[in-house]
């Protein structure tokens, strides 16, 4: 029974109250060794997530002459665009410079074409052997005139028809009558 010997004297010391702490102090350990360990990993955890957010601000230092590079080509784009815009917007736009000054030439032509009727009509003795035209008629030729003037019309106008129309005497208009026959 030797071995029983060694077992008792070797333990033979130890109380239940010794266990009971010996049990207590292993599950203290326990308990603090999981502690510490549940703090390592979320330790590791939030660095290895730091790490990653790094490695992706690197990255994207590393890839920034690419995205210069690629901002570089849009805006070159993007102004070739314009360009093209500008040059198409001149394009419409002489276009319509051409336009209107074909309208205008136009309307310059009518307005002479009618100051030409009215001369040819008060001024020939035929049409107009009095050389006299009324007020109305008189206002009429000369806010065309004024037209014409305005659209770029001159030269002959100016130098035989104008001095022609103002040698016309104005007469008094002739007040209609009542076709009624009753006078207020």
């Amino acid at each position: 029974m030797t071995g029983l010997n060694n077992f008792i004297n070797l333990f033979g010391q130890v109380t239940l109250s010794t266990v009971v702490e010996l049990v207590l102090a292993g599950v203290f350990l326990y308990l603090i060794y999981k502690k510490v360990r549940d703090f390592l990993i979320e330790r590791y955890e939030a660095e290895k997530a730091r790490d990653q957010r790094i490695n992706e601000a690197l990255d994207a230092v590393h890839k920034y002459p690419e995205y210069r590079a690629q901002s570089i080509k849009i805006q070159q784009t993007l102004e070739n665009e314009i360009q093209n815009i500008r040059k198409t917007m001149e394009r419409y736009q002489a276009r319509l410079d051409s336009v209107e000054e074909t309208n205008k030439r136009r309307e310059c032509n009518k307005l002479r074409d009618r100051l030409l009727q009215n001369y040819r009509y008060y001024t020939n003795e035929a049409t107009n052997p009095s050389k006299s035209w009324t007020q109305m008629e008189a206002e009429a030729f000369w806010g065309l005139f004024r037209d014409y003037e305005e659209a770029g019309g001159n030269g002959y106008m100016h130098s035989v028809v104008q001095p022609a129309m103002e040698e016309l005497f104005i007469r008094a208009c002739p007040i209609p009558k009542n076709e009624g026959g009753a006078s207020k």
